[in-house]
């Protein structure tokens, strides 16, 4: 799963029974400041939100659980060390100077 901003990804990969104790460890000190909250009551909030919204979907801890068993799971985080970094602007590098005008000469016959 990639996390632009390094930020939890899917919760329901990591907190399989949706509990504040789930969450604490994914909470962002800022967030939870800005929420005028402390981490613990951030942490309940983000379960309690996130717990409601999937049984919306009649998504349950039985099937988070099933899941969790069939998958493996990895956040991939570009710019941050938040999970596994992944370097993405590498790869918008030029490509070597041959390889340019290999590419400028196959546009030019089209």
């Amino acid at each position: 799963m990639p996390s632009t901003q390094g930020r939890f990804a899917q919760p329901s990969a990591y907190v399989p029974n949706l509990s504040a104790d789930e969450f604490l460890p994914w909470v962002d000190d800022q967030e939870a400041v800005a929420a005028g909250l402390n981490r613990r009551e951030f942490a309940a909030r983000q379960a309690d939100l996130w717990r409601k919204g999937l049984a919306d979907w009649a998504q349950g801890p039985e099937r988070i659980e099933r899941l969790r068993s069939a998958a493996e799971f990895a956040v991939y985080t570009p710019g941050s060390r938040a999970g596994l970094p992944v370097n993405a602007l590498g790869s918008f590098a030029p490509p070597p100077a041959r390889s340019r005008m290999t590419g400028i000469f196959c546009v030019n016959a089209l």
